[in-house]
């Protein structure tokens, strides 16, 4: 569970990255730049997006509030609204042959929207990849306290945040 908790978060990340209006296909490739094997939104599709669903409602069942998450509108628009559940059916985020083989992003995602931002911080897009896994890694170690060090660009040199648990879990968080 370990690595499904710190993994998760990933997917997560690139979902909010594309309910703020950035491109499927952007955030798609930078999540592969910070060197994961597949993008948040194919990922999605091979855990499967009514997989992500229930296990975000059963959250928020659980944790109230304290657990509303942006991603599960998305979430349930593909699954619930046009029955793309992932690569188990051959439609996802992304659309799939008779071999379940990835064809191209969907287009009814891109359509969504009517204009996405493909004017990035492609570093700062990485690192709010990797932020979110490491600070979730620190919270299921058990640390409750550590620093988070910055690049020179986002905190000026020797710049850092001390980031505590009562702190929102989210790279904003530590890069403002």
């Amino acid at each position: 569970f370990y690595t499904s908790r710190c993994f998760s978060t990933y997917t997560r990340e690139g979902l909010l990255m594309v309910a703020e209006g950035l491109h499927p296909a952007l955030v798609e490739n930078v999540g592969r730049m910070a060197g994961m094997p597949m993008g948040p939104l194919e990922v999605m599709d091979s855990v499967g997006i009514d997989t992500g669903l229930k296990i975000t409602r059963a959250t928020r069942k659980e944790l109230g509030i304290a657990a509303v998450d942006p991603s599960e509108e998305i979430m349930a628009w593909a699954v619930e609204d046009n029955g793309r559940f992932g690569r188990k059916n051959g439609k996802g985020f992304y659309d799939y042959d008779e071999r379940g083989k990835r064809v191209s992003l969907w287009p009814g995602l891109i359509a969504r929207r009517d204009a996405w931002t493909t004017e990035a911080d492609v570093e700062q897009m990485k690192r709010r990849f990797l932020t979110i896994q490491a600070l979730e890694a620190a919270r299921a170690a058990g640390i409750r306290r550590f620093v988070l060090f910055s690049s020179v660009k986002a905190m000026g040199e020797g710049g850092h945040d001390c980031i505590d648990e009562s702190a929102p879990c989210h790279p904003q968080t530590a890069y403002g």
